[in-house]
């Protein structure tokens, strides 16, 4: 972007002015996310500083640092998971959140494995070879990450047998059980989606993420 002084006013075009404005929108997005993943990967703790420390340790980290642009798509899947059940389109919704679940132990590994030095390649073959089951039980006990409570494991596993019935449907009748199994889920899916991203916050943005919000 132009560097804009008071002389040159006279001469700023619409598209300066309109450059001008989207730079002020996403700026502050784009160090947010920066600070963020900085912080997730555990290269940064935000806890004891103001706004000029942060800026200034993220400006010290990013100078000799590769970065590696991966879309997060677990915000939009639970926003729509949450209004297909609001609109009682159960299917939809379970479909959705458990693809949010998977999204986010998935990352959970990446970000634990990444944390011990893990490469690119056994980190893919962690996520692609152990089932989820598998990853949301012993494989976080061997990174030293917080035990996931037993009715939420039940309910995470309740919802994943749900999608995969939808999923691989096999033309069976739907039953008062499956009716039952379907609404103990959505009422308290909610409670485990916090759940885990309480522990999301304590464990890997060492209870920072609401002051990520303000960075």
């Amino acid at each position: 972007m132009k560097n804009l002084n008071r002389k040159d006013l006279s001469k700023i075009s619409r598209e300066d002015l309109e450059l001008n404005e989207r730079d002020r929108e996403y700026g502050p997005i784009i160090i947010r996310k920066v600070v963020t993943t900085l912080v997730k990967h555990g290269l940064l703790n935000i806890n004891d500083m103001d706004r000029s420390d942060v800026l200034g340790e993220t400006l010290k980290l990013i100078e000799d640092m590769d970065f590696k642009f991966v879309l997060d798509y677990k915000e939009n899947i639970l926003e729509h998971a949450r209004k297909f059940r609001m609109n009682n389109e159960i299917q939809l919704s379970y479909l959705l959140y458990a693809t949010w679940f998977e999204h986010w132990i998935n990352e959970m590994i990446s970000i634990l494995a990444g944390r011990k030095d893990l490469n690119d390649k056994e980190i893919y073959e962690i996520i692609r070879n152990i089932s989820i089951r598998g990853k949301y039980t012993w494989l976080l006990k061997l990174f030293e990450f917080e035990e996931i409570d037993e009715g939420h494991l039940k309910l995470i596993f309740k919802l994943i047998e749900l999608r995969n019935g939808f999923v691989h449907y096999k033309w069976n009748e739907k039953n008062d059980d499956l009716k039952d199994k379907e609404t103990i889920v959505m009422e308290n899916i909610e409670e485990t989606v916090e759940y885990l991203m309480d522990i999301e916050n304590k464990y890997i943005y060492n209870n920072s993420k609401e002051k990520l919000l303000y960075i």
